[in-house]
């Protein structure tokens, strides 16, 4: 293919079209999706974006289609939660609600029931397990919005504002400084098959499990990242490009604008909502430039639309390539 690509540039974005994976049908519960396929979603995000917005084309490709959103009680609603609905509008779709009670249904069986009226069943609930038994029960797809174990929505969604401000994702660095908890479950899964480094910084009451960590392991080799431990977060952060954390009230592991400043010289900051000042500084969290954090959320909601449409649908892309790897821009095997 590269020496293809170079006899005949025009070809590059169909010869990426002809490998492109079929996902038509698939299940997004945790994130856990080759490299190739999660870079086939986060191009055809952009691409849903950039043709939407700039050139004001409208997509269909839910017109007829219902998305049912299954939702444990108890569970607030989410920005993962608007994100899908109004990604469903977006494609022309219908959206349903229906609330369950985990501990007096079979969510397996429930699950079964709403293919026959549902095109993709989209979960919010407390325990992954019931979310597996969701995707293992339906005919039809089934999205994550969410568990107390993945949020692997919103740590896309999340990665998808990084690829938007760096331009590439290969050789970045993503600091994570907090307790462990459903988001940084997600980069485990996301991070190594987009070739990005991690640093953790975790409390010891809530770090990783061995099964996560060993799970942590074996993704780095198979797909040459590197991940490290640190006891601080100042070691953490140090020249990263990502800096994250999820609300807390470990004063200790505070970023700070200190932090900011021997990180990456063009770093960046994510966290979900609440934000919390024990969790981050006000200049860190407040920086114009810097905080993706309200990108973050429209950024999820192109996500929503780009696996509405993957799962349910053809869709011719007509957007370059995103420069995952960074090699328009020149970026060197040792960089980040």
């Amino acid at each position: 293919m590269c020496a293809s690509t170079r006899i005949v540039p025009h070809m590059t974005c169909i010869s990426f079209e002809f490998l492109r994976p079929e996902l038509r049908g698939r299940d997004f519960v945790n994130g856990d999706f080759t490299p190739s396929e999660l870079k086939s979603v986060l191009w055809t995000a952009v691409d849903l974006r950039d043709r939407s917005t700039q050139k004001n084309e409208n997509f269909s490709y839910m017109r007829g289609k219902s998305v049912t959103i299954l939702q444990e009680s108890g569970m607030p609603d989410t920005l993962s939660n608007v994100a899908l609905v109004t990604a469903a509008h977006r494609l022309g779709g219908n959206v349903a609600r229906m609330a369950f009670d985990s501990n007096k249904t079979d969510v397996s069986d429930l699950a079964n029931c709403l293919s026959e009226v549902s095109s993709v069943i989209a979960v919010s609930c407390r325990h992954q397990a019931a979310l597996q038994a969701a995707a293992d029960g339906a005919a039809v797809p089934v999205v994550s919005l969410g568990s107390e174990q993945h949020d692997p929505l919103t740590a896309l969604g999340e990665l998808l504002a990084v690829l938007e401000h760096y331009s590439y994702l290969k050789r970045l660095t993503l600091a994570w400084v907090g307790p462990c908890c459903a988001r940084l479950r997600s980069f485990l899964q996301l991070l190594p098959p987009l070739g990005i480094h991690l640093r953790y910084c975790c409390p010891q009451e809530e770090d990783l499990s061995p099964e996560e960590l060993g799970d942590l392991v074996g993704r780095t080799v198979q797909h040459h990242t590197q991940f490290s431990r640190h006891e601080s977060a100042a070691e953490a952060t140090y020249r990263a490009h990502v800096l994250a954390t999820t609300c807390h009230q470990y004063d200790q592991l505070q970023i700070t604008e200190k932090h900011a400043a021997e990180a990456d010289l063009d770093w960046t900051f994510v966290q979900d909502l609440p934000v919390s000042r024990s969790a981050v500084a006000a200049a860190v969290h407040g920086d114009r430039q810097r905080s993706l954090v309200a990108a973050s959320a429209g950024c999820r909601h192109w996500l929503a639309t780009a696996l509405l449409t993957e799962l349910c649908a053809e869709h011719e892309r007509r957007t370059d390539r995103p420069d995952f790897e960074g090699e328009r821009r020149g970026v060197g095997i040792g960089s980040g």
